[in-house]
This record gives C-alpha cells, structure tokens and sequence, in this order.
C-alpha cells in the first residue's frame, strides 16, 4: 500500500504495495485489490486513536494520519515532507534523533519512548512512539499514543513517594514501612537509632521482633483490623525493644497504604518514643500514692486494696486481714531525739516489716507512726495472729540512730474479714479498736478482733 502517494511500501497481509515493482507487473485484477487495501490502512490510520506517522530514512514526514494539535501548523497537509524535529520539545529532540537512527539501524525500536510533543503554542503532550523499518527498508512507519495523563500520574506519584521517602528519612520520630506480612520494607534513621540497630539489622526482620514480647500480640490484631477495613488508622501505646534489651515506650500510629484500586499494599508505621513521658508519670503517680519518708504505699492505695482483698475472699472464700501497727512512744523519740532520729525510726520499722509479712502482701503508711499491712488468702485467723506476733518482736530489736540507742516497740491489732457488710471501712474500725486492746494491755503486743 502507498501510504501519501510515495513510492515507499507497507505490507499488509501477503500484499506489497508500491516499491520499485511497475504496476503493469502485477497480476490481473490485483491493482484493484491494492487499492482497496490501502483504503482500508488509511481508513484504519485515520480512525485510530494513535497518530500513525510514515517517515523516510531521513526523518521527512511522508504521510500523518491526522494532526499532533489543534492549530494549522500541526496538520497533515502543513507537516508532510518537513522534519518533525520542530513538534518536539527541545530537550527531547536529540532522543528522538536517536530513535530514528536506531530504527534505520535495527528495523524496529527496542522499547516505546515516551517524548513531549506540542499540540499548541505552549503546549506540549507526552506520547509513547513504536516504530519499525517498512519490508523495503525505504521508509519506516511509527504510531504515537498520547500518554500524559499516565505520564503525569506516575510523576506525581513519583513526587509523591520522593516526599514521603525526605519526611520519613528526615523525620525525627521512627518510622517503618512495614510488608503485609509483618516483614519490615524499610526503616528511617531515627528508628535505628532509637533502638540501637544498624540499617543493616533490618533486612529479613519483623515488627515482632522488636516489639516487647506482651505487646506482639495486641499489634499483630490492629493490623488484622486494618487489613479487613473494621478500622482505619490507629495509636495504641507499645513497647519496644533495644539492642541492649532495655525497654523502650513509644506511641505506635500504624495506618494501611492501599493502591488506586484499593488494594492493601503497605503498614505505615511512627514510634514516638514516650519512655521519658511515661517515666515521669511514674514518678507523679508513685509521689501521689506513696508515702515520701518511707516509699510503702499511703492512703490513697490502701481503700482500694482492702476492696480488693475483699473481693478476692469473695470469690475464694479465705479469709483477708488488716494488720494495723501503732509505734509505742513514738512521740517521745521526736521530743527527745529530734525529728531526724523519728524519721530514721520510721523507715527502719517499715523496712523490718517487710522483711517479716508475707510475699504479695500489701504494706502502706496511715501517717504519724501507724502502718497497715493488708493480708489475703488467709489458711485462716490463727495465720494473721502468727504474723502479727513475729512483727511484735522484729520491732522491738534495738536501733542505733546517730550516737543514740532506740528501743521502738508497738501495739498491733488484728481484724479478719467475715463477709460483713461494712467492707472496708468496718475492717478499718475493727483493727483500730484491736490495736486499743494491745495498747490498754501494756503496749508492746498484738490482740485479735473479737467476732
């Protein structure tokens, strides 16, 4: 087929059209066929939604199929035996150059190349050319599909990933992308530093295996959640783990990265470390609910420890105690001795009471000079007494405080629990009027509730 009236030839089928083979040589009746064959490829050219392009060796446009733009330059009949150099933009032309003598050199181009050409005055479309060399090697056929709109969504979405890839590397917070699997993709700079890890480390290991152990479970459920869409991005406070097995508290954010069809790709994951945070809150919570002289616990926790020993002997039916502590003459050692020698007298009786009362009991500071130990899971009443009489006498042990001897002493009653209504604070009242008891009879002793 002669495509624009040249000599160059296209096949189609087992038909060669033009070429230097003389009309009269064909067969009768092929004459006919030829040119309704080159009717069907203008036909065909002409209504696709590609710009189908004959050039000769050279570069000269020999045929288009329709126009590049909207204005007369870019016409059929305006751009056919000139050089199409002018329609691409500047920076691309000597690629182009070079595609053209690739496919003079090789018959055919190794891949599409995607090139901008001008549709406009300013205007430039990007467009993806295939070519190949004609049977006759006299000229060379190529197609030019507009691709911008792809174009300018992979580069946007390049943009897109380059700015992610600078936040997440400049990003004072860890950051990880994390596989579906669990299996880290990459991580940023503050995340190996944060636990002491190499960027080397991270290759082939997963999220789990830096999560503290009792948290590996709850995060592998978010993630679970995401995945299946009942939730959407969420923060959970975890822990992770170091190099050096020190345990590091972070606010863990994790969300989904999904493609444009919405399928999952992705966990975003940030670990804010809050080790300092939690640390001081520690500290706030531990100065509110324990005593400052002697560290045990105050008031504040020991309500809610009773109503919890209660419960447990509820539900267990052994029985829980109070064993409530009342140094004898404490007074009397401020008064004489001073306030230090009290304060060294204080922390000394609530060190040896510790060291007698039971693993898991539970030992806090009324105020002044009185303690009370909380005991559950009771063999039964005669076990409270037996641990009250030892810490009678584990108190009265002398003490040197400075040059001064102390000999403390204290009076110590017991209640056992026995499912009364008062909770509590009947328990409170009851050992309270068992410690008068020991005291009316001489101090330096412990007495028991009576039931």
């Amino acid at each position: 087929m002669a495509v624009g009236g040249g000599r160059h030839s296209v096949c189609v089928g087992p038909v060669v059209v033009g070429g230097p083979r003389r009309r009269d040589a064909l067969p009768v009746g092929a004459e006919n066929g030829v040119h309704g064959v080159e009717r069907l490829f203008r036909l065909l050219a002409e209504h696709s939604s590609d710009v189908v392009a004959l050039l000769r060796p050279d570069g000269h446009v020999e045929w288009l199929s329709r126009p590049f733009g909207n204005t007369e330059e870019y016409r059929p009949t305006t751009v056919m035996g000139r050089l199409p150099w002018h329609l691409l933009h500047p920076d691309d032309r000597a690629r182009g150059k070079a595609a053209l003598a690739e496919l003079v050199a090789t018959g055919r181009l190794a891949e599409p190349l995607e090139l901008r050409f001008r549709v406009g005055e300013h205007e430039y479309h990007w467009v993806s050319a295939t070519g190949r060399r004609l049977a006759d090697g006299d000229g060379i056929v190529m197609s030019f599909r507009d691709v911008t709109d792809a174009v300018l969504a992979r580069r946007a979405l390049a943009e897109s990933e380059r700015q992610f890839r600078l936040a997440m590397q400049g990003s004072p917070t860890g950051m990880a992308v994390v596989g579906l699997d669990g299996g880290f993709v990459s991580v940023n700079p503050a995340l190996c530093t944060q636990l002491g890890r190499p960027p080397g480390w991270w290759v082939g290991r997963r999220l789990d295996e830096v999560l503290h152990p009792n948290d590996a479970a709850a995060d592998r459920e978010v993630r679970a959640c995401l995945l299946d869409g009942r939730c959407t991005e969420q923060m959970s406070e975890r822990r992770l783990v170091t190099a050096t097995a020190e345990t590091r508290d972070v606010l863990h954010s994790v969300g989904l990265l999904r493609d444009e069809e919405g399928a999952p790709l992705f966990f975003v994951c940030q670990f804010l470390d809050i080790t300092a945070r939690k640390a001081a809150e520690a500290r706030l919570h531990h100065a509110a609910t324990h005593d400052h002289l002697t560290g045990v616990a105050n008031r504040t926790l020991l309500t809610d420890e009773i109503h919890r020993a209660l419960a447990a002997e509820a539900r267990s039916g052994r029985p829980a105690a109070l064993v409530m502590i009342d140094l004898d003459h404490f007074k009397a050692v401020n008064d004489q001795h001073g306030h230090a020698a009290g304060d060294a007298l204080l922390c000394e009786v609530a060190r040896r009471i510790r060291t007698v009362v039971r693993e898991g009991d539970f030992l806090a500071r009324l105020g002044g000079d009185e303690f009370v130990v909380v005991m559950r899971d009771l063999d039964g009443v005669e076990e409270a007494g037996r641990v009250a009489a030892r810490l009678v006498d584990a108190i009265r042990v002398p003490m040197v405080v400075g040059d001064v001897e102390l000999r403390p002493s204290a009076s110590i009653g017991v209640a056992v629990s026995r499912h009364t209504e008062g909770g509590s604070d009947e328990l409170l009242r009851e050992a309270d009027a068992a410690l008068y008891v020991a005291k009316a009879q001489g101090r330096g002793r412990c007495a028991l509730h009576a039931a």
